[in-house]
């Protein structure tokens, strides 16, 4: 073979391997070609379906949003319904609230206002208060108010912390568990006795810490014909309790009855039988809160009964059941020691006082005066007269400012200048000191002058006045009046003349400070709380509004009939010289005439003060148009200058219609 053949041979090799590369070339150029397709298409299938998840993701959201944005309305929706409720309700609330405040305010008005009016009526002292001014409750607890408005109360949490818990009393203690427990078959009125002389005895131990005295009342029946079993008064009081009268109901601090063993004080008579008691006392009293407590040997519960803000309403407190004791191993029921009828002696040692109880007990009986509430007398410093000179026998009358009570010597008072018997005047509240001290000072200056010798016919001598100025004592126990005849009615036109002459107002004149000295027969005035001395030439006398209203002359009532109603316990009025004579003029027709006492206690009635002022003034103005007698002697008290011969002028007169 020739060298131009291998030349040929190797081209033609070298272009067949060329175009073998070039195939293989085209062929990975397709694959490539396809594989590019491949992923274009699988690129695009890709951003479709995240398109298509993007959407459903966008559709899902817009729907999730209109959901929320619906769910938030709704939301929002209820929220303004619901602040639209208590915007509602606040306002009602806010309504009744100031509808309740002005009613209140109108009945703080109202209750000042209406005293002196009430006052003016008051012809029998004992009674005749309470038919104007108390509410008629009901005296038996319903259950179920009870089970709304009880509630309960930690009494240890009330009580000022203190250590007088000593040895003495828990040995008083434990003999008092011990004579109760000794013996299966007692009944309710020995285990009275034992807490009678546990109370005694502890009482005994605290004198110089207690303010409170005891009293078995088992069988009293001063409330209302029922009878707490325990009665606790203050100790600066002296009550015979001997005597059955209703006046100790004026000085109840505290109450508590004691049930035999097997009798639960959970029971709900035994509760409401407490609490029936305690909300007697605190609408007779008229106080706001009042304490008592129930125990049957083995464990002891407090209570207490609280006015409610609304009217005639009571709130209702429980403290839990305390036990008194512990015993010192489990008892089966068959050994149960105070509900079988087997004798404990031998098992006596198991029983551990509970001093904890105890302690909150003597706590109990140790705390200030203020503690107990009781706001019924003002009684702080009456203990230089009563417990050691008088005890008090029965109750003589009750005033708007005071109560009135009989007293007799006790046997061990030896005081030869002591009377037998005297009276007693104790202030309701603090705030008519002063009046009890412009009394004192009032009876001393008429006392003083004592005009023709007759001061002592005329009026009541104080023999004491207490320094806390709160209780006054007088020699004579006086008799109420219910009729005024002519003899009467010229004493009492004398009087007049008398504080006339001495120039004194005493501004409180009406039937129930007109009193009668059985022993003489002749009419007496009393209560000069609200007197006034006149200067020299005076004729009439700025003095704040009080004392007698419905009695007043027409000038006064109609003054007081102008005014507005938040004003009158600020006002002053003119009072003038004959202001006196024309009330007494006014108590004698209302005690000498049926038709009058009728009309003036139906206007007592009427619910608004000024209502009854405007009312009583047409009352006097009617009767001295259409009784000529009457129209008369006040045109004679306004014409005439006052003169011994103008009293007698007065007292002719009253012959021709008495």
């Amino acid at each position: 073979m020739t060298v131009g053949d291998d030349r040929s041979q190797t081209k033609e090799i070298i272009t067949l391997q060329s175009l073998i590369v070039q195939e293989q070339i085209k062929q990975q150029e397709q694959v490539m070609k396809r594989k590019l397709i491949e992923e274009k298409e699988a690129l695009k299938r890709k951003l479709i379906q995240e398109k298509e998840a993007l959407k459903r993701k966008l559709i899902e959201e817009k729907e999730a949003t209109k959901r929320k944005l619906i769910e938030e309305k709704e939301v929002m929706k209820r929220k303004l319904i619901e602040e639209k409720e208590a915007t509602k309700r606040k306002r009602i609330q806010e309504q009744e609230k100031t509808k309740r405040k002005k009613l209140e305010i109108i009945k703080i008005h109202e209750d000042e206002l209406r005293k002196p009016m009430e006052r003016s009526f008051e012809n029998e002292p004992s009674s005749s208060d309470d038919s104007f001014v108390e509410c008629s409750f009901d005296t038996d607890i319903d259950n179920d108010s009870i089970k709304k408005n009880i509630c309960p109360f930690d009494i240890n949490f009330m009580l000022q912390e203190n250590n007088h818990f000593n040895e003495s009393i828990e040995n008083c203690i434990k003999d008092y568990i011990g004579n109760t427990l000794s013996c299966a078959k007692k009944i309710e009125n020995e285990y009275q006795n034992e807490f009678d002389q546990l109370m005694l005895k502890l009482l005994r131990i605290l004198h110089e810490r207690t303010s409170l005295l005891y009293l078995n009342t088992q069988n009293k029946k001063y409330l209302e014909g029922k009878s707490p079993d325990c009665t606790f008064i203050f100790n600066d009081i002296n009550v015979n309790i001997k005597k059955e009268d209703n006046y100790l109901q004026d000085f109840v601090v505290i109450i508590g009855d004691v049930k035999e063993p097997t009798k639960s004080i959970d029971d709900t008579q035994a509760r409401n039988e407490i609490l029936t008691y305690l909300q007697l006392l605190l609408n007779k009293q008229r106080r706001n809160k009042i304490y008592g407590f129930l125990t049957n040997i083995k464990c002891i519960k407090f209570f207490y009964v609280q006015k409610n803000s609304n009217f005639c309403l009571y709130d209702y407190f429980e403290s839990p059941t305390l036990n008194t004791f512990d015993y010192l191993f489990d008892v089966t029921p068959s050994m149960h020691i105070l509900t079988t009828n087997t004798s404990i002696i031998g098992q006596s040692k198991n029983i551990s006082l509970n001093k904890e109880t105890w302690i909150i007990f003597t706590k109990f009986l140790i705390m200030q005066k203020d503690f107990y509430e009781y706001t019924t007398l003002n009684i702080s410093y009456i203990d230089i007269l009563l417990p050691n000179r008088y005890s008090i026998e029965k109750k003589l009358g009750k005033g708007s400012t005071s109560n009135v009570y009989l007293l007799e010597k006790t046997e061990s008072n030896t005081c030869i200048d002591d009377p037998e018997h005297c009276v007693i005047k104790i202030c309701r509240q603090n705030e008519y000191s002063l009046l009890y001290l412009n009394e004192m000072k009032m009876i001393n200056e008429l006392k003083r002058l004592n005009i023709s010798n007759k001061f002592n016919l005329f009026f009541e001598d104080i023999i004491h006045l207490s320094p806390a100025e709160n209780v006054l004592l007088f020699k004579n126990e006086l008799e109420s009046i219910k009729t005024l005849p002519l003899i009467q009615s010229k004493q009492l036109i004398d009087i007049i003349q008398y504080l006339y002459d001495c120039n004194v107002i005493h501004r409180d004149l009406s039937p129930q400070n007109l009193m009668l000295d059985g022993h003489i027969q002749q009419l007496k005035l009393i209560d000069f709380g609200l007197a006034s001395k006149y200067e020299k030439d005076e004729i009439t006398k700025q003095l704040p509004i009080n004392g007698t209203i419905a009695f007043g002359g027409h000038e006064f009532l109609r003054f007081i009939s102008n005014l507005p109603l938040d004003s009158i316990k600020s006002q002053f009025y003119a009072y003038e010289r004959t202001f006196d004579l024309k009330s007494a003029l006014h108590v004698i027709m209302y005690m000498n005439d049926n038709n009058v006492q009728l009309k003036m206690k139906s206007i007592q009635k009427v619910e608004y003060f000024i209502d009854k002022t405007t009312q009583t003034l047409t009352l006097w103005k009617a009767l001295q148009q259409n009784n000529k007698y009457y129209s008369n002697l006040l045109n004679l008290i306004d014409d005439s200058i006052q003169s011994s011969s103008t009293f007698e002028v007065i007292k002719k007169k009253l012959e021709k219609f008495i």
